[in-house]
């Protein structure tokens, strides 16, 4: 229902406060997200500034693992059974070169914090291995051996230690020195019947993957190995975390709408609406790097696009083939992510429509004022899917 309060409808109010904004609000280099198929060697790329499908690469053989270096400029797509990984350059999104061609899969990539190191999961049913890749020349340097079905991969906040993951049987988590490139031991966790997703949180103290068939996320604290689940709906396939890694997103391989866990209580405090498609197993789920977007592959469907808060369904792009993994830069060290406009000024907001307490503009952008003050510095605010915080406002009060 519009409000009916006279401040909530002038549309002075909303100039200022928008004016408002824009002073304090930093501008976000654009992004793109990276979108593999299996079935072709099309890596499709969205501008996740504008959430448009703006070009087409064609890799090498049909994909399946992707990943971005933390500035964007580095993306890596790994094959879907067997061929080589290309590498594609990330400004121009234009096919550099591919390389390390061989009868396996590669699922999944970690960069070291500079981008110059990648390392990458290469599932050969006996032969097992992460590759560690130079990105500056397109080589793998050296191949480390793991257990069976290698498929996710994490590194330290640090760079020290990487975390691999396996698709089954091996009901552990390998863990690897980077400076000697050699196991150096693992964690047990029953993951059997998993995929091998895995995610890491930015201070590095835990790793979270599924276990598939008995629909858990599977939580590991790095610093004691000790192991905890979070029951969530069936079939789950992919995870991601927001880039402060207070929430976690887990999409299903059964049509089952993603679902929202809060890190911090480890409960599920959401989800999406609006997702009817069906998912196959290891669709990638991705949250843009400046925490605006979640992007959730679907088969034969495209990619649905989501708020970070849940709710609705905002847009799909089309991308009629079998969708696969998703890949988005996680800037590490660099800018920090936005805060959600509506997390920030909730209470604004429901002033706002509910005609309460704010009674002309001067107390709107007190209230704002103070509220961007306490949060972290340089952080700027996303629309959650809105173009602008504007816009998200003049939707939520209800302005025509």
């Amino acid at each position: 229902m519009p409000p009916t309060h006279p401040v909530a409808r002038s549309f002075g109010v909303y100039v200022l406060v928008c004016a408002f904004f824009a002073v304090v609000i930093p501008v976000f280099a654009a992004s793109f997200a990276y979108v593999t198929d299996q079935t072709s060697s099309q890596v499709d790329v969205i501008d996740t500034a504008t959430d448009t499908l703006v070009t087409t690469i064609f890799a090498a053989n049909s994909n399946r693992g992707v990943g971005v270096s933390p500035d964007g400029t580095k993306v890596y797509v790994g094959p879907e059974l067997s061929g080589a990984i290309s590498a594609i350059n990330g400004t121009t999104n234009t096919l550099i070169t591919s390389f390390a061609s061989s009868n396996g899969a590669v699922s999944d990539f970690a960069f070291n914090s500079d981008g110059s190191v990648v390392y990458a999961t290469f599932d050969a049913n006996g032969s097992d291995l992460v590759y560690v890749i130079d990105t500056a020349t397109n080589t793998v340097t050296e191949s480390i051996t793991v257990p069976v079905n290698p498929t996710g991969i994490a590194i330290s906040p640090d760079g020290l230690t990487l975390y691999v993951s396996h698709a089954v049987t091996t009901n552990a988590i390998t863990v690897i020195d980077t400076a000697t490139n050699a196991v150096s031991g693992s964690i047990p966790a029953t993951l059997q019947d998993g995929n091998g997703a895995l995610e890491i949180t930015p201070d590095g103290s835990r790793l979270y993957t599924v276990h598939q068939n008995n629909g858990d996320v599977v939580v590991i604290d790095v610093n004691t190995s000790d192991v905890s689940t979070i029951p969530v709906a069936t079939g789950p396939t992919g995870i991601a975390l927001n880039p402060a890694g207070t929430t976690l997103y887990v999409s299903h391989s059964n049509g089952i709408p993603v679902e929202i866990i809060d890190t911090a209580t480890a409960a599920i405090v959401g989800g999406f609406t609006g997702s009817t498609a069906q998912g196959t197993p290891g669709a990638g789920i991705a949250v843009t790097s400046n925490n605006s977007r979640v992007y959730a592959a679907r088969s034969l469907q495209g990619v649905e696009i989501f708020g970070v808060g849940g709710g609705s369904l905002l847009s799909n792009i089309p991308l009629f083939f079998l969708t696969n993994k998703i890949g988005v830069a996680q800037v590490s060290g660099g800018s920090p992510p936005c805060i959600d406009c509506v997390d920030l000024h909730t209470v604004v907001l429901d002033g706002l429509c509910a005609g309460a307490p704010y009674t002309n503009i001067n107390q709107v952008v007190d209230e704002i004022t103070a509220q961007l003050t306490t949060a972290a510095a340089g952080q700027g605010i996303c629309g959650d899917g809105f173009p602008s915080c504007l816009t998200e406002i003049e939707v939520l009060a209800g302005v025509p």
